[in-house]
């Protein structure tokens, strides 16, 4: 890291930063403070506040799991925030996300995900790479959620987004460039020297990633093949109902 972290057990000066620290700690049981922690305890009033905000984000929702982790994962990827990756896809895997899913979140693959789970990620990928979200991925995230859902979900990726950019800021936990990067993530930034990380492009304008696109048009391919169930069903509905009118 790029700053010492604070010794464990963490130094107190006071009542109250021992009763922050106690707080971090019950938030982390059965596990030990994180290396998050101990960087944030440089500062205890932010790591309170940060403890109180993120346990409400993980633990305080109407959420699922998966879709929680989804946001969180995908969040990490984007802004190659890998440590958060490292602590964050064994929770995905346990909330029943596949190889396959947990690929189609690093930019590897497309499946694995229900359409729910789809716009999700869209919603994601649009609040942490262009910041505004297009109508027609809050659209689609809303066909899938309630009210209090859509806002759940969206304080999620607004939390996870500061969280990313804590951890590679600062290198906590020592992951920055551990993992491949996705080349839809990296922009060309003119004159940077090759110890230059990569950036998050920001157009002045939303922007359809190619990977939205393929999203999208598996979505209408599912769509369609439904409707096309729904319409053999009718058929079969009505050839019955001829039939005992026939008989009748």
């Amino acid at each position: 890291m790029r700053i010492p972290y604070v010794s464990d057990p963490p130094e107190t000066r006071s009542p109250q930063e021992d009763a922050i620290v106690s707080r971090i700690r019950a938030r982390r049981e059965p596990g030990p403070l994180l290396e998050l922690d101990l960087a944030l305890l440089h500062s205890p009033l932010v790591a309170d506040g940060w403890n109180a905000f993120l346990g409400s984000i993980r633990t305080g929702t109407t959420l699922n799991a998966a879709i929680r982790e989804i946001c969180i994962c995908r969040v990490a990827v984007l802004n190659q925030a890998w440590y958060e990756w490292a602590q964050h896809a064994p929770l995905a895997r346990a909330a029943g996300l596949s190889d396959e899913a947990m690929d189609t979140l690093k930019g590897k693959g497309w499946g694995g995900l229900t359409l729910e789970q789809i716009a999700v990620v869209d919603y994601t990928d649009a609040m942490t790479r262009h910041v505004a979200v297009p109508h027609p991925i809050f659209d689609k995230l809303q066909s899938f959620f309630t009210v209090q859902q859509v806002v759940e979900i969206t304080a999620t990726v607004a939390a996870y987004n500061c969280v990313s950019r804590f951890l590679v800021a600062l290198d906590v936990g020592e992951k920055n460039g551990t993992e491949q990067v996705l080349s839809s993530k990296i922009s060309n930034v003119p004159n940077a020297s090759s110890s230059t990380p990569p950036v998050l492009p920001h157009p002045a304008t939303s922007v359809v990633s190619k990977e939205q696109v393929k999203r999208t048009e598996a979505y209408i391919t599912q769509v369609e093949e439904g409707l096309s169930g729904i319409k053999g069903m009718l058929a079969r509905l009505k050839d019955s109902n001829t039939d005992e009118n026939i008989s009748a």
